[in-house]
């Protein structure tokens, strides 16, 4: 999957090429997703594409590219972005203990889905 921030922009390339060799002109996009979103193109003029899209929310979105023409798919397979949540969290305060001693602090940790998950810290 292509990674993202979410509310930051996401840019990938791809090809489109028709059977005979030739390039598509115009494309559109279905977004199958939590959130949908806008999805704008640029042609290179030589059968690639600049796809930009900009997902505010988290989450795993499905976006498929079709021809504008006749609405099919251009891949077998659609491009699959994983949205994060911020970029860089507020920094944490720093923890008042000694290095020569023990201390102990509490963490919370989650996974994708925003369980909570398990970890064994060696002490």
């Amino acid at each position: 999957p292509i990674s993202a921030v979410a509310g930051e922009p996401v840019t990938f390339s791809t090809s489109v090429v028709n059977n005979p060799g030739k390039p598509h002109t115009k494309l559109t996009a279905e977004v199958k997703g939590p959130h949908s979103f806008p999805v704008n193109f640029s042609s290179n003029a030589n059968g690639s594409f600049d796809v930009q899209c900009h997902p505010e929310e988290p989450g795993y979105y499905q976006i498929t590219l079709k021809r504008a023409d006749n609405g099919k798919p251009i891949t077998n397979k659609p491009f699959i972005i994983e949205v994060g949540g911020s970029s860089l969290p507020e920094p944490l305060p720093p923890i008042d203990a000694e290095t020569d001693k023990k201390s102990k602090f509490t963490t919370e940790v989650v996974n994708k889905p925003g369980k909570p998950a398990t970890a064994l810290i060696p002490e």
